[in-house]
């Protein structure tokens, strides 16, 4: 009976790997795995900026369809790597341990498996997070709340894409500007093109008249019939537009620009120079239509307006005539026959 009790506890040891085997085990599933976590964090980070900073701005793919793609990349390349992993490690001497049947069933064995597999892949993606280091805050790939508002309200309606309106706007400086301060400086070379975010600003001429008026959101509809009067010319949000479209004239001449831009409340704008709007327009054909379709549909508000004005002041001239005709008539209190 002893002797069958000692032949079961050598069965039971027998079936149970040893501390030296479960140790090989967990080293021989950790390694490669932490190969494996390296490469897929690593390629997802790399192929996924490329992604967003390229196809994303073209497409308007957002940054999760973009690192969804670099996963996809990454992933791809764990299959075709998988072969090389493995024979590297064997190459080094990493290799499971020689366990029968019983010993691969056990419970430490697949517990061991597990844990090792998984602090192996999380070691490997922590050390695949390398690109971060070198990679700066991939933030102005995206728009910021202000260059959205300024892409839908202006440049989405004249079809033009993400990563030229970025191309742009990059370029250019943003102001806040208090009441009555200078946007432009009236009497010399219009230096810069300027495009309100928020706020008005007023065209004044050289006698102090108020000929334009600058909004930032457009022409409101209560506003185009000049409210029955003439007055200033209601634009809309890019001052100096007119003079960029002549200057992509053969026969375009560098002259001061005759009025002065003042803010006429708190304005949030962005200067462009004038020149590096100039080339944008000469190397990117859309941004010229589209700029060019927005100097056209202010100057068709215009016409529009001047013509309302032309009508109100031919209407309020007949009723002054008439007005004087009528005061002449009964001037003595009598209608005398003719």
């Amino acid at each position: 009976m002893k002797l069958a009790s000692m032949e079961g506890d050598r069965a039971s040891f027998e079936s149970q790997p040893s501390p030296v085997q479960l140790r090989q085990l967990g080293i021989a599933c950790a390694v490669p795995m932490v190969a494996f976590g390296f490469m897929d964090n690593f390629i997802m980070i790399v192929a996924g900026d490329a992604i967003d900073s390229t196809l994303g701005m073209t497409l308007g793919l957002s940054t999760l369809a973009a690192a969804g793609i670099g996963n996809l990349i990454s992933d791809i390349a764990g299959v075709w790597s998988g072969d090389i992993v493995e024979n590297g490690a064997k190459r080094i001497g990493i290799v499971e341990p020689n366990l029968n049947d019983e010993q691969a069933d056990h419970r430490s064995t697949k517990l061991v498996k597990s844990v090792c597999s998984a602090l192996g892949i999380s070691v490997g993606c922590i050390l695949g997070m390398v690109p971060l280091v070198w990679h700066s805050d991939n933030k102005p790939v995206h728009m910021t709340n202000e260059e959205l508002q300024l892409y839908e309200s202006v440049f989405a309606p004249l079809c033009v894409d993400v990563k030229s309106f970025l191309n742009l706007v990059r370029k250019g400086r943003w102001r806040d500007l208090k009441k009555g301060d200078v946007i432009i400086h009236g009497g010399k070379p219009l230096t810069k093109v300027v495009v309100l975010v928020r706020g008005s600003a007023e065209g004044i001429t050289p006698r102090g008249e108020v000929a334009h008026i600058y909004l930032a959101n457009g022409l409101p509809q209560k506003d185009s019939s000049a409210q029955g009067r003439q007055g200033p010319m209601i634009r809309g949000c890019f001052i100096g537009g007119t003079r960029l479209m002549e200057s992509r004239l053969d026969t375009y001449n560098i002259k001061p620009y005759k009025n002065t831009i003042l803010a006429s409340e708190d304005v949030r704008c962005i200067e462009l120079d004038f020149e590096e709007v100039g080339a944008i327009m000469e190397e990117d054909r859309r941004m010229e239509r589209a700029l060019i379709s927005f100097a056209e549909k202010e100057l068709n508000k215009q016409v529009k307006q001047m013509r309302s004005e032309r009508r109100q002041s031919r209407s309020g001239n007949a009723l002054h005539d008439y007005s004087v005709i009528l005061a002449a008539v009964v001037a003595d209190g009598v209608v005398h026959p003719l």
